[in-house]
């Protein structure tokens, strides 16, 4: 069944007269519907109940507030019996901005919801920088408007009342009439001025059927128009009004007329409103002397009020400390050639006071408990000045303009010396900060500059240890207290980068830290200002490098990080050790020249002493030669452990040669099947060893002991050199 088509406004027709103005409200309201039953208008008796009430929203928004610890918040507590009603679910917990610092973070919280009431809060989150508590607010619930009957047909009231009995009424095409309030209909109660006294919050209530299906309340309710509330004036006659014809609150400001006399040329006006039944007066118009006279809760207090007029404006109050004692006033006084605003404290006594004066302008004062004057704003012709006083009366602080136009701030000690200068116009009309010693001397200066500002500390001589510097990069220079260099800081000392310069108590350079091209740099010089000791973040092969000098310059100890392909420490001199571990090789090789003139050199091949060239060696070519003197060191990925040799003579060459240790040498077990301890010597083929068999030609022969197997073909062995 569906219901559909209420209209209201120009359908309802006030009926009724009217007995007096008080009742102003027309006890029968004719009211037409529309209601359809299937779609299609409805035809035939229908049951109706009617209801005229006031709408009310039962849900309660909850309140807390939070606390805060350290800057975060730490806990929420719910404000007594304020946790609201209503609530279905959790609501959303907001905790606002305000309070938070820049770069804090906001809290969290989350609500916990019983029997439609917040019942607890909980902090998941405390946030940082909160310098003040913030604000809590906690979502309200949803609206549930309940509607209190005023009015029904039957005569049911109440809280979401609904009438006992139904009202049958012809209903044709689906339109009906109803005369709501009409007595003469099935009992029903007049509609009166208390029913209609919420014009804006006056609601009526339908329910309908059609006498098969039950009973359906017709949705939304309606808001009750103009209409009833209209039809009022029609039979008041002029002179007929008197206060007790005229409802109370009945008439409003938007009735009264624009001008409004009260008195003639000849009887002085006067309009008094009283707070009391018994006469005390709250406020006091008066039209001979043209002022307006409010009094506060204290009556026969007559310091108690606000006076305007005469060109003045007085207000007072008092209060219940011990007895009644007058807070305070505030005066503001206009009838002068130098109007003022003062403002006493109890007792009268003077705390402040705004004055305007043609030779200064304006001047405000602040004074003490003891009405001592504390604080002076003036304002001159050239700007202003703002002065404080100690208690002695002397000028503390000065703050105004200099006599180059600009802002000038001057603080004094107790004996009344500059110690603090701030100037808007200082050297080149930049600004400059200046701090002073008790004996006048400047010990401390911040400057402005268009290339950048400057801070300069000093010494109580005037000797300047410290300088800060912004133009062209940030610059720090600290000096001794002879004035002599100490140790300079620069953002760019023109080498590609910053830097940190430090120089002896007698100014002579004696380090640095630094950048050369794109690399770190750290130099520490001798006695004489001169670099003895280097360490670079990178040499030209991209390592880094530490290098030593000697007391001629000459580096006589480097270590370099990337030397080629590997690292490398050059010692010009003894190195002296207990124990030295080496980890990258196993044998002990000498650097040899090779000939390759008829055999390509392999790591591994056995060589011989090349008795035509004097300190060169050549690949081993026969059987049982007593000149083999070693193996070319590198083959099976062992490498040297140490390589001897000296540039520039014949004990140097391009090729390692291992004459003790481990090394792996080509073998030909052509000869002979190799076994661990076989010794081992030179073989008709270039460059490859065999087993010795024939003891006698061995004697001087021999490369070695074998530490691995070859049964067959040629192959590396491990081979532990030892020549005999």
């Amino acid at each position: 069944m569906k219901f559909s088509g209420l209209f209201f406004g120009a359908a309802m027709i006030a009926v009724m007269g009217l007995g007096n103005l008080r009742a102003a409200v027309p006890e029968i309201v004719t009211y037409q519907g529309l209601v359809n039953s299937g779609g299609q208008p409805f035809t035939g008796t229908g049951q109706f109940k009617f209801a005229i009430g006031v709408k009310t929203n039962r849900s309660a928004q909850a309140v807390a507030t939070a606390t805060i610890s350290r800057g975060s918040v730490t806990a929420i507590t719910i404000s007594f019996g304020r946790g609201g009603s209503g609530y279905a679910t959790a609501p959303s917990v907001v905790i606002d901005a305000p309070g938070l610092v820049i770069g804090g973070t906001t809290a969290r919280a989350r609500a916990t919801v019983s029997g439609g009431v917040v019942t607890r809060i909980d902090v998941v989150g405390g946030g940082s920088g909160y310098s003040s508590v913030p604000r809590v607010t906690i979502a309200p619930p949803p609206v549930k408007n309940e509607m209190f009957a005023l009015w029904s047909h039957d005569g049911s009231t109440g809280e979401n009342a609904e009438p006992a009995t139904v009202l049958n009424l012809p209903v044709s095409g689906g339109l009906f009439t109803v005369p709501l309030g009409n007595e003469a209909l099935s009992n029903m109660p007049p509609i009166t001025a208390a029913v209609l006294s919420s014009p804006t919050n006056t609601y009526l209530r339908i329910w309908f059927s059609d006498g098969t299906n039950g009973l359906v309340l017709l949705q939304p309710d309606q808001l009750l128009a103009s209409t009833p509330y209209a039809l009022v004036a029609g039979g008041v006659t002029p002179g007929s009004l008197t206060g007790a014809s005229l409802a109370d609150n009945a008439i409003t400001s938007g009735k009264l007329a624009d001008l409004i006399s009260l008195g003639n040329p000849d009887d002085v006006g006067r309009l008094s409103i009283y707070r009391t039944a018994g006469g005390d007066p709250s406020i006091i118009l008066t039209g001979s002397n043209g002022t307006y006279t409010a009094y506060g809760n204290y009556i026969n207090i007559p310091e108690s009020r606000t006076i305007l007029g005469l060109g003045e404006l007085r207000l007072s109050g008092v209060g219940v400390q011990s007895g009644l004692d007058i807070y305070g006033r505030a005066e503001l006084i206009g009838n002068t050639a130098a109007p003022e605003l003062r403002l006493t404290a109890s007792g009268n006594e003077l705390r402040a006071q705004l004055q305007a004066t043609d030779a200064n302008g304006g001047t405000l004062q602040l004074f003490s408990q003891n009405q001592d004057r504390v604080l002076e704003l003036v304002s001159l012709v050239s700007g202003g000045k703002l002065l404080t006083y100690d208690e002695a009366g002397l000028v503390a602080t000065g703050l105004g303009t200099s006599t180059g136009a600009g802002g000038f701030l001057n603080v004094r000690n107790s004996a009344g010396t500059r110690t603090v200068q701030l100037d808007g116009t200082g050297g080149n009309n930049d600004g400059v900060l200046q701090v002073f010693a008790a004996g006048g001397q400047e010990t401390a200066r911040i400057q402005g500059g268009t290339s950048g500002s400057t801070v300069t500390l000093s010494e109580s001589d005037g000797t300047e240890t410290v300088a800060l510097v912004a133009g062209g990069g940030g610059f720090l220079r600290l000096s001794q207290s002879d004035g002599s260099s100490g140790a300079t800081l620069a953002a760019n000392n023109g080498t590609g980068g910053g830097g940190v310069t430090i120089h002896r108590d007698n100014g002579t350079f004696a380090g640095q830290f630094t950048v050369s091209g794109s690399a770190g740099f750290l130099g520490l010089a001798n006695s004489a200002g001169v670099n003895r000791f280097v360490a670079v973040g990178a040499n030209a092969a991209g390592g880094a490098a530490l290098y030593l000098a000697d007391a001629a310059g000459a580096n006589s100890i480097t270590l370099d990080a990337q030397s080629g392909a590997e690292a490398r420490v050059s010692v010009a001199g003894t190195v002296s050790a207990r124990i030295i571990e080496i980890t990258g090789g196993s044998d002990l090789s000498e650097k040899f020249d090779i000939d390759t003139s008829s055999t390509k050199l392999e790591p591994g091949m056995l060589v011989c002493i090349d008795p035509e060239n004097p300190g060169r060696l050549t690949p081993s070519t026969r059987a049982y030669d007593r000149t083999v003197a070693g193996v070319i060191s590198g083959a099976g990925g062992v490498m040297p452990g140490m390589l001897m040799g000296q540039p520039g003579t014949l004990a140097d060459g391009k090729h390692p040669v291992a004459l003790t240790g481990r090394v792996y040498a080509w073998m030909d077990a052509r000869h002979g099947v190799i076994q661990p301890g076989d010794l081992l010597t030179t073989s008709p083929t270039p460059g490859h060893g065999m087993k010795a068999s024939e003891h006698s030609r061995s004697h001087g022969a021999i490369i070695g002991k074998a530490m691995t197997g070859l049964k067959a073909g040629k192959g590396l062995v491990l081979v532990l050199v030892a020549l005999q």
